[in-house]
């Protein structure tokens, strides 16, 4: 991650750490529940895992005081990193929006920064 994607940083992992848990917890919700998944539907299940490792980041600065300082700058750059445009033009050294799955750089990093801003579950349910 860190060498090929340039995700550096002990908080890049563990935002895609929080992001994986934020799957489980659409799970736990029933969020994901006889959906129907195509890449539409597939980039905005990605999109809330990403808002609600945001919220992770939110509620660990606040309650645990654990963030330090550059630590959302990392889990940024990391969301960034696994933009489907990026991996796309690195795997196939073309990009096809119509086949994304995970989302752009842009939206993943905007979900990110929803969930960060809003602090709740909530900010991501919408």
């Amino acid at each position: 991650m860190s060498q090929k994607l340039g995700a550096k940083g002990d908080f890049a992992a563990a935002y895609v750490i929080a992001h994986e848990v934020g799957h489980h917890i659409q799970k736990i919700l029933g969020l994901m529940d006889g959906q129907r998944v195509d890449n539409k539907a597939s980039v905005q299940i990605e999109l809330q895992a990403d808002c609600l490792a945001g919220v992770w980041a939110q509620q660990t600065e606040q309650k645990q005081k654990s963030v330090e300082p550059g630590d959302i700058d990392e889990a940024i750059r990391a969301a960034s990193a696994f933009g489907d445009e990026r991996l796309q033009k690195m795997s196939r050294g073309e990009v096809m929006p119509d086949s994304f799955t995970h989302g752009s750089s842009a939206q993943r990093v905007s979900a990110f920064k929803q969930g960060y801003s809003g602090g709740n579950a909530k900010s991501c349910l919408k």
